[in-house]
């Protein structure tokens, strides 16, 4: 039961992709990221409240939701939104799922932490992967999505890199609170800066007046399901089996997405993208799996 609640997390956060694209053409990429975070920063305060996990924050533990609330919210949800806006779910699925690349990446430059060889091929694997498909999106090739495309494509590379940023912030995160309450507090903290930027730059009122059902259920959608549903089912997956063996599983993300955005975006899936595809997950399964050596000593243990 535990692997498929993990699964349905995976194809939750697929939806993400999918439903926020066609809701992104008929609203601002800003507005619909502060809808969504809006809305999950209501929702998780009941959350914490049902199952009593309120924490208490200390000026450090602040401090790290706060920049929690910046990279993994504001930052990341206003590039990831916006490459929504001019690329393509299969684009952006597969270059998001490099995160734990740039997540080993930055850990080597910042944390010193060791590169193994395997690591390293697995590295430059995925990025010759992204590499094409960022490319073949300005004309030909992949996707003839012309120089627009190539703009959100290099959002949302901006975003995986604020992701991993995130993903290495988050460690020291839940070093002092529950992984639940972690990403709560960083959830509403970042909702309210994401709001606030939204007041500045965007016209909300018109926002709200463009509104329609469609585009309503999709904020929905993106904030009960994409965001808390998926998080706590997530959340089991890591308690019962781990956070490796569950971290393998981000690997159906992007599959989902290129199905979904096939089915009910009609976005073309050639090939070339299958197997630029095929090259960025063999990359990040490099990244991610033990190396031998390592996985015989833990064995041997």
């Amino acid at each position: 039961m535990i692997y498929l609640q993990v699964v349905l997390a995976t194809l939750l956060l697929s939806g993400v992709f999918v439903v926020g694209s066609s809701t992104v053409h008929r609203l601002d990429p800003t507005f619909v990221a502060a809808a969504r975070f809006a809305i999950a920063a209501v929702i998780f305060p009941l959350l914490l409240t049902v199952s009593k996990r309120w924490e208490p924050a200390s000026a450090r533990g602040f401090k790290i939701i706060s920049l929690c609330s910046v990279t993994g919210v504001l930052l990341y949800n206003v590039l990831f939104f916006f490459g929504l806006k001019y690329s393509t779910v299969t684009h952006g699925s597969a270059i998001i799922a490099t995160a734990p690349v740039w997540t080993v990446l930055l850990a080597r430059v910042f944390l010193k932490e060791p590169l193994t060889p395997q690591k390293l091929v697995g590295m430059v694997v995925s990025f010759l992967g992204v590499l094409y498909i960022v490319i073949a999106g300005r004309g030909g090739g992949v996707s003839a999505l012309g120089w627009r495309g190539t703009t959100g494509d290099i959002a949302f590379l901006g975003a995986v890199v604020v992701w991993a940023a995130y993903s290495i912030l988050g460690r020291k995160a839940v070093a002092i609170f529950s992984p639940l309450v972690a990403t709560a507090y960083a959830v509403m903290l970042g909702a309210a800066l994401l709001c606030a930027y939204a007041l500045v730059r965007v016209d909300v009122p018109r926002q709200i007046a463009l509104l329609d059902a469609g585009s309503a259920a999709g904020i929905g959608y993106m904030a009960a399901f994409g965001t808390v549903v998926a998080f706590v089912l997530w959340y089991r997956g890591i308690q019962q089996l781990g956070a490796g063996r569950t971290t393998i599983f981000l690997n159906l993300v992007p599959v989902w997405s290129f199905l979904l955005a096939a089915v009910f975006l009609g976005e073309a899936v050639t090939p070339a993208l299958l197997a630029a595809l095929g090259v960025v997950i063999v990359g990040v399964a490099l990244v991610q799996l033990p190396s031998p050596r390592r996985a015989s000593r833990e064995q041997a243990a």
